[in-house]
């Protein structure tokens, strides 16, 4: 009789989480989430996993035995998410404090991830950027990058570092 168990989460990275995900047939769209969803319960099959992403599965990855998990107990039990996080309009957003409009032109970025809105950090953000972030949003492709001139936002800075050319495809 097949038992379900748990995974534990010493050195697991996104790159098993994307190899789970593939496998179930989300795509190369795997993220490590700690444990997010709580402790399982059951045995701690494998713990010491490593991939490279490329495997097939993560019985093809790198692992201690199976069942051996020697300093591991449920509270670090995986926890994966396979989001596809798309940028459209229901998980981006322009914040203008001065406007009380719905559809903003010009406005701070803000990106909801895991139903949670936040920020984007303006560290290497560029015109081309703006430019991608516009198209998504359905405006014209002329997108320009304005410092951070409506303000700080709240909540977490999701992104930081964002680099575009300015003609990333709109998946």
């Amino acid at each position: 009789m097949a038992r379900w168990g748990t995974v534990c989460d010493d050195e697991f990275t996104d790159a098993a989480a994307r190899v789970i995900c593939t496998r179930l047939g989300f795509g190369n769209t795997g993220k490590f989430v700690w444990n997010a969803f709580g402790p399982g319960t059951g045995p701690i099959w494998l713990s010491n996993v490593t991939c490279n992403g490329s495997e097939i599965d993560i019985a093809s990855c790198g692992h201690s035995p199976w069942g051996v998990s020697n300093n591991c107990s449920h509270s670090k039990d995986v926890s994966i998410s396979c989001e596809y996080n798309s940028l459209d309009a229901d998980h981006v957003r322009l914040i203008n404090p001065s406007s009380s409009r719905s559809n903003q032109l010009a406005g701070r970025l803000e990106i909801k991830y895991y139903g949670i809105w936040g920020t984007v950090c303006d560290d290497e953000f560029t015109d081309a950027a703006a430019r991608v972030i516009c198209t998504r949003l359905g405006f014209s492709n002329t997108g320009k990058f304005v410092r951070n001139a409506f303000g700080p936002g709240s909540g977490p800075i999701w992104l930081s570092k964002v680099t575009c050319n300015g003609s990333e495809p709109l998946e």
